[in-house]
């Protein structure tokens, strides 16, 4: 294993520039032919957060043949992080900051985790979290439950002194 893909956005505004010109255009066009599809979706989501000057920490460490379906992962990924975007737009700009983390645990047992700060209340209900955009339930977590679910894993979502942290695990 090794690490496909790492990048800090946290080093300084030069290289935020920098990326914020250059990610959408390898998340578009290089990624998607040098990459797995899940470090496509972990680019364009890096080139959104560097567009918005939201520092992010990415550290997949995925074997080149996945022992989960390549789909499922990139859906996880896209949900928790499309989530962790648009909370960290809400957030105080000095508190923003996303960390993704995607590794490997077992042969057959990998780990998901994305870990935002949020401003304000989540709500919450029997387990089910209400949508932010519209009223009633969100859709994106118990998207990613269901995935999880189905796979044999788990996920657990917490919420606790401003910093919400979403973690899956996706049996192969």
């Amino acid at each position: 294993m090794r690490d496909r893909f790492s990048i800090d956005m946290t080093h300084g505004p030069l290289l935020g520039k920098i990326l914020r010109f250059s990610l959408p255009l390898m998340a578009s066009n290089i990624l998607q032919m040098l990459f797995s599809a899940a470090d496509s979706v972990v680019g364009y989501y890096c080139g959104l957060c560097g567009r918005e000057e939201i520092p992010i920490h990415v550290r997949l460490d995925l074997p080149e043949t996945l022992p989960v379906d390549e789909m499922d992962l990139c859906l996880v990924l896209s949900n928790l992080l499309e989530n962790a975007l648009e909370a960290s737009l809400r957030t105080a700009a000095v508190r923003r900051q996303i960390t993704v983390t995607a590794y490997l645990h077992a042969a057959r047992l990998l780990l998901i985790e994305v870990e935002n700060p949020f401003d304000g209340t989540v709500k919450e209900k029997d387990g089910v979290f209400r949508s932010s955009k519209r009223k009633g339930d969100g859709v994106g977590l118990q998207s990613v439950r269901h995935i999880a679910e189905r796979s044999g894993g788990a996920s657990t979502f917490t919420y606790q002194d401003g910093v919400f942290r979403a973690r899956v695990m996706l049996r192969g």
